[in-house]
């Protein structure tokens, strides 16, 4: 809802002594519609306005879960952003891998990634010029190895 429960717990109050919505809005500086679906869900997560004295707990007045894609964050991915980060070094001219190189060898070890998440591996742990024989790349390691990663 993106109110706070201070709020929450004023509009609650509000509806149980009987005010409209439209006067609980004018008072709490709330939408009419926030007023609305405040009350709808307080009373179906158990709030009785009827009950004296107003018994508004944290349970009534918890927050809807949030949509969204959660992250991917398995053993297996954290597995393979070490593996992209094994794969990162120069070649003996000085040029620096490709993502499609570092994917394509992955992929022959057994795991299935392109060079786009190759690319975002590298850019989230910002690790894309490091070569393995670095110092960074070392600190970076360990930095991950400390994460859990």
């Amino acid at each position: 809802m993106g109110y706070d429960t201070r709020r929450r717990t004023i509009v609650l109050t509000y509806k149980a002594i009987g005010m409209g919505n439209v006067e609980t809005s004018a008072l709490s500086g709330l939408p009419a519609r926030t007023v609305l679906n405040i009350n709808k869900r307080a009373l179906a997560n158990g709030f009785d306005p009827n009950a004296r004295p107003l018994n508004i707990s944290d349970d009534v007045l918890v927050d809807a879960p949030r949509s969204g894609r959660p992250k991917k964050q398995t053993k297996e991915v954290k597995k393979l952003e070490k593996l992209v980060l094994s794969k990162v070094h120069t070649y003996e001219n000085g040029r620096a891998k490709s993502f499609t190189k570092i994917a394509a060898e992955i992929t022959l070890e057994g795991f299935q990634i392109s060079e786009t998440s190759v690319r975002q591996i590298l850019k989230r742990v910002d690790a894309q010029k490091w070569t393995t024989e670095s110092p960074v790349h070392e600190k970076l390691c360990g930095e991950l190895e400390r994460l859990g990663h």
